[in-house]
């Protein structure tokens, strides 16, 4: 995987612990910088289901983050 050369461990183990579609649309967009409508295609699913998988990646992401996040000052204390 590329980004494991650009990414920390903890980061690349978050997103290998994402569902695989959650993955790849979340890949599609946040690092290919596709479209929705460009992942739909590409994911072979309607726009709205993009925007959901997007969504529950994101959730997913920040939570199984969220240590390393905080560990690094990474987060508002506020």
């Amino acid at each position: 995987m590329i980004l494991s050369r650009l990414l920390d461990t903890e980061i690349i183990d978050a997103l290998r612990a994402l569902p695989e579609e959650d993955r790849s649309t979340l890949l599609l967009v946040g690092i290919e910088d596709c479209t929705y409508e460009e992942a739909a295609h590409v994911l072979e699913c309607p726009i709205g289901t993009v925007r959901s998988r997007l969504s529950r990646a994101r959730r997913l992401l920040q939570k199984g983050l969220s240590d390393y996040a905080q560990e690094r000052g990474l987060l508002n204390d506020s």
